[in-house]
């Protein structure tokens, strides 16, 4: 899992006029490189903190889904590469076997594997169901 790329804080703010007694709440945010910006303003400390909560919970959430979309995506590439692997192996053997007239058994296992390791190459690449879109 990644780590949280922004974090926020809770500002008091008193109106200078109001000698302490009128104060509200400001939510900052920062990210990695430092760049603050204004997330929202509150009435209370209580306020603060639950929205601040409620932001760092859907941050965690997209990281998760990031986190589950990476791995998605190395799975489907291993795939691929299997499957590009098995269709290379059947095509080199069918290529060898080729010119065997006399052994039709070991010409014809080698063109199902061929058809077998096409149809997996083309279900590799062209099904990409397992993406979170």
């Amino acid at each position: 899992m990644t780590t949280p790329t922004h974090t926020y804080r809770i500002l008091k703010i008193s109106d200078p006029r109001s000698r302490g007694t009128c104060y509200w709440f400001e939510i900052e945010g920062m990210n990695a490189a430092g760049d603050r910006w204004h997330v929202g303003t509150v009435d209370t400390r209580t306020e603060a903190r639950q929205l601040v909560a409620t932001i760092e919970a859907a941050d965690r959430g997209y990281q998760l889904a990031d986190d589950d979309a990476d791995d998605q995506a190395a799975n489907l590439d291993r795939r691929r590469r299997t499957a590009a692997v098995r269709l290379a192996t059947a095509r080199a053997v069918a290529d060898t076997l080729r010119h065997r007239r006399d052994d039709h058994a070991a010409r014809l296992a080698a063109a199902r594997e061929l058809a077998a390791a096409v149809a997996e190459y083309d279900a590799a690449w062209n099904d990409d169901s397992d993406f979170i879109s």
